[in-house]
This record gives structure tokens, C-alpha cells and sequence, in this order.
């Protein structure tokens, strides 16, 4: 779990809301369509919008170490075989989440203000087990953080981009505008990898 930030640094808030703002790395800007993320964090206590923040930096700084580290190996001429990764990490998500946990990282799980939490997947583990005691291996590495979270290259990432998170910005285009649109993100991604 990443170390909380001090203050309101990423913080800015607007008739009483709390937003998180903040810049993008140039070398991951390629990915966004502007060079700030800016979010409404729908609330107006500072404790909560500080908690929230936090979450929101750690999935950025981890998502743009996974880019960047894409990129290096991408420039090397090294792929990273992230299919069967991305699959399991799926499948370990669904399985912890029909166990009823948030699919959380051993990394995370290691940390000893989480005592009741771990104590809590470690009983769920033994309850799921088979009838001669055996632990179900895919249940121990759902509910315990036992796969990792496979890493993305910057063409996976500009695939997701554009598959998933740039719809709504598509939805209103021609046909003729959407295939400028792709030709375009697809020579940005030529001349940045």
C-alpha cells in the first residue's frame, strides 16, 4: 500500500468539492488526450477526498510504471507476453470477488495494519477447501494476492485506450472522422514507440 501524501498536494476544490488534478508525465502524455487528469471525487470532506487521492495516485504511478517500463522494452525489441498474465489476473479478481474480497496484491496484504483482513481471507481459504484438506490453489492465490498484476505494453495500453476509454469520445463521430481518428493515434504510437 503506497505511503499517504502529505497535505492537499493534488488536491483542488471548487464550491466546496474535492477534485484530484494532476499533471502527466510527458513521456506517458501520448495516452491521454490533454496534460493534466482532472476528477471529481464527489465529496466535500477533506479526510475522504484525502483517502481517495491517495488511492487514485497509486493506480497512476503504478499504471504509468507499467507504460514506461512497456516503452523501454518495446524500444529494445523485447515484447512482453501479457496475454495468459492478463488472463489469470482476471480470473484471480473474479474468483476473489466471488469469495467476497477486493482482489488486492500480496504486497498490499503484507501490510500489518491489515491483521483483521488477512485473518478474515485466511478463514475464507480453509472454509473453500477440499474435504481431505487439501487447499484449492486457485482460491489461495484469488484471496491472498498470489498473482500478479500482468504488465501492459504501450500498444496493449493504446488498444485498451482505444477500445474502452475513448468511446464516448467516438460516439458522436462519422464513420470518415473515426478512421482519421485511429490513423491518427496509430501514427502517434509509431513515431512514440
Amino acid at each position: 500500500m503506497a505511503r499517504p501524501l502529505d497535505g492537499d498536494r493534488y488536491l483542488r476544490q471548487r464550491a466546496g468539492w474535492y477534485y484530484y488534478y494532476r499533471h502527466i508525465p510527458r513521456r506517458v502524455q501520448p495516452f491521454y488526450e490533454g496534460q493534466t487528469i482532472r476528477l471529481a471525487l464527489g465529496t466535500q470532506s477533506r479526510d475522504i477526498a484525502r483517502m481517495r487521492r491517495d488511492e487514485l495516485v497509486e493506480a497512476d504511478d503504478t499504471f504509468w510504471a507499467q507504460l514506461k517500463l512497456s516503452l523501454d522494452l518495446e524500444k529494445a525489441g523485447q515484447t512482453m507476453d501479457t496475454v495468459h498474465a492478463r488472463k489469470r489476473y482476471e480470473i484471480a479478481k473474479a474468483r476473489a470477488m466471488a469469495a467476497g474480497y477486493t482482489y488486492r496484491p500480496v504486497d498490499q496484504l503484507a501490510d500489518p495494519t491489515q491483521i483483521e483482513d488477512i485473518v478474515r481471507r485466511i478463514l475464507t481459504v480453509e472454509q473453500q477447501a477440499a474435504s481431505d484438506g487439501r487447499l484449492n490453489e486457485a482460491v489461495v492465490d484469488a484471496v491472498l494476492g498470489g498473482v500478479s498484476e500482468p504488465k501492459t505494453t504501450v500498444s496493449e495500453a493504446m488498444d485498451i485506450y482505444k477500445a474502452k476509454i475513448a468511446l464516448g469520445e467516438l460516439r458522436s463521430k462519422s464513420p470518415a472522422q473515426k478512421k482519421l481518428w485511429h490513423a491518427t493515434k496509430d501514427r502517434s504510437l509509431r513515431y512514440f514507440v
